[in-house]
């Protein structure tokens, strides 16, 4: 069974400027303007985030979705999409999609908590799958999370239709 658990149909965006401050200075992060869908956590069977985004030309060294551990894991994050000049990748590494300015996208990433997967589908498409470290629980954000390297003055990456689902 497939179930919508949240979904919200207006368009959200979110920018970071490179001179922006940290939310919180007594960590190491980054600048950021995310939305964590508190609430939300999960920690077993089948849950996909699914979400049109946008990156305008030009916003580059920047995370715009991820799956996060528990509070207090080692590592922080089983995924995160990054995009550096155009291309969505996994972390700063693997292609995902290779030319996303500019343009609409459907993103859909399915994690299969039971078997430590979880696979990134575009517009329908599969184009990444990977196995992932077993944490307590997980959750999702979106958004733009400045990263360390290659970024633009600008950050920005716009979403609608955003919903999540599981499947127990």
């Amino acid at each position: 069974m497939r179930t919508a658990i949240w979904s919200v149909g207006d368009s959200v965006g979110t920018s970071v400027h490179t001179k922006s401050e940290a939310l919180n200075t007594a960590t190491h992060t980054n600048p950021c303007s995310e939305v964590r869908l508190r609430g939300h956590d999960y920690w077993s069977g089948v849950c996909q985030f699914e979400g049109y985004d946008y990156v305008p030309e030009g916003a580059s060294g920047v995370s715009v979705m991820q799956i996060h551990n528990q509070e207090g894991a080692s590592h922080l994050t089983v995924l995160m999409l990054h995009v550096y000049d155009g291309v969505l990748r996994f972390y700063s590494g693997t292609t995902v999609e290779p030319d996303i300015y500019k343009r609409w996208f459907r993103l859909n990433v399915v994690h299969d908590v039971r078997a430590s997967t979880v696979a990134v589908y575009v517009d329908g498409e599969h184009k990444f799958g990977t196995n992932v470290t077993p944490s307590e629980s997980y959750y999702f954000k979106f958004g733009v999370y400045m990263q360390h390297h290659d970024q633009s003055s600008c950050m920005e990456s716009r979403w609608m239709n955003v919903t999540l689902y599981t499947k127990l």
